[in-house]
């Protein structure tokens, strides 16, 4: 992660002094669902269980901070630094089955757990821009990013909470984590562009393999 800024850095300071390269702010709200809590099946000794999974899309919200490095024929290159509140709930029901001579209904228990996240993400989107007349034009953007989730909590279904900090003290690359954005923007004028994003991780921490879309607004100077 620091080689990462300090060759982003570097990068950013190097071609900064083009006239073509410009600073922008944006910020929006997010929709955030964790893919991996799908239905599953376990045993555990003579019973049979059955676990329901469900993780709704939940709002939160996000602003940050570009750089739009310029090339020729619409493309350009675009660091960035991004705060995010993610939010995250996960639902689950544990039906519960004796197989001992036939296969009859026990009991069920339900269970539930809310991620309040404080990330730090760098993305790095590579852009190409198509101008669709004088005033008007789209920007379609991909790349990687690297995401940290610097603070924030998470609460049980019993009524406990933990601080990431202290959830993650054990292992902290267990804080850290590192995927795909994408986004398409529609681009009015000089400075306001209006977009619509989504990012995917790939690696397993406390920022589960959480799906999100965005939708935001940028003013670029």
């Amino acid at each position: 992660m620091r080689k990462f800024i300090l060759i982003l850095v570097l990068f950013v300071s190097t071609v900064g002094l083009s006239a073509q390269n410009r600073w922008s702010v944006y910020g929006g709200l997010n929709l955030s669902t964790d893919e991996d809590y799908a239905g599953g099946v376990a045993f555990q000794k003579d019973d049979f269980i059955q676990v329901r999974m469900n993780s709704k899309y939940t709002v939160g919200g996000f602003f940050g901070v570009a750089y739009d490095v310029a090339f020729k024929n619409g493309w350009s290159i675009q660091p960035a630094v991004e705060y995010s509140l993610l939010n995250n709930k996960v639902s689950y029901w544990t039906d519960k089955y004796s197989v001992n001579e036939e296969l009859y209904y026990v009991g069920s228990s339900v269970a539930n757990f809310t991620n309040h996240l404080h990330t730090l993400a760098i993305p790095v989107l590579v852009n190409y821009r198509v101008r669709i007349n004088e005033n008007v034009g789209l920007r379609l953007g991909v790349g990687p990013y690297a995401q940290a989730a610097v603070g924030g909590k998470i609460s049980f279904s019993d009524g406990t909470q933990r601080k990431v900090n202290d959830y993650c003290k054990d292992n902290r690359k267990y804080q850290f984590t590192a995927g795909v954005k994408a986004e398409i923007a529609v681009e009015t004028g000089d400075h306001l562009s209006y977009s619509l994003g989504f990012q995917r991780p790939f690696c397993n921490s406390v920022i589960p393999k959480t799906v999100t879309i965005n939708a935001g607004v940028r003013y670029t100077f």
